[in-house]
């Protein structure tokens, strides 16, 4: 096990230095550990169903509801780009 509790798992993320900064002032507004804090924030996105978090990513979920329903995605035709 790399040093998280049994049945967790530990991560790293990267933020910008005032984002947290921000995350920092209200975990010790709580008295809470900057871990805990940013464990909670996690535990809220779990409980809303994960929702997606970019453009990305809820183009993806679109693509694949509308494949699990049968339906053939339109998909736009690309450019062609010439190799000569």
């Amino acid at each position: 096990m790399s040093g998280a509790a049994e049945g967790k798992e530990q991560i790293a993320a990267q933020v910008t230095i005032s984002e947290a900064e921000l995350l920092f002032k209200r975990a010790e507004r709580l008295g809470w550990k900057r871990g805990k804090y940013v464990g909670a924030i996690l535990k809220d996105w779990f409980a809303r169903g994960c929702p997606p978090v970019s453009d990305m990513e809820r183009a993806l979920a679109l693509l694949d509801s509308k494949v699990a329903k049968g339906e053939t995605p339109k998909v736009k035709s690309r450019p062609s780009i010439s190799t000569e």
